[in-house]
């Protein structure tokens, strides 16, 4: 069953934008993908994402761009940042754009539980 839910994963990575894909997919997510910074920034645009998480390497930006960019107009929209290992400065940085940090997303049983959690909040929720 798909879920109303639509993530939009933003990676420079394609392993990483389809494991994850592949990975919330199989939960049922609507799960859109881009491969850099301003593709990401036209799904925004675009409309009805819900959750971002986004790698920390995307050419020029990175995640974190991103979730600052994506606070604007839904300051509230959960964002994930993640990395291929860990790094205690992006972590930090994470935190303070007030975002998680998930290590290996791929292979990390945290992401989907992290996600689960994040769409299921109800402060999290946005008009489509």
């Amino acid at each position: 069953m798909l879920r109303t839910n639509t993530i939009l994963v933003a990676d420079g990575d394609e392993n990483v934008l389809r494991g994850v894909k592949a990975l919330l997919a199989s939960d049922g997510y609507d799960v859109r993908t881009t491969k850099d910074f301003d593709e990401a920034k036209r799904a925004l645009r675009e409309g009805g994402v819900e959750l971002i998480i986004a790698g920390v390497r995307m050419g020029a930006y990175n995640g974190l761009h991103l979730a600052l960019r994506s606070r604007v107009g839904q300051p509230r929209r959960p964002v994930i940042i993640t990395h291929d290992s860990r790094d205690s400065w992006y972590q930090r940085e994470a935190l303070e754009c007030g975002a998680q940090f998930v290590v290996d997303p791929v292979h990390n049983p945290e992401l989907r539980e992290l996600v689960h959690s994040l769409v299921a909040a109800p402060s999290h929720a946005f008009p489509k």
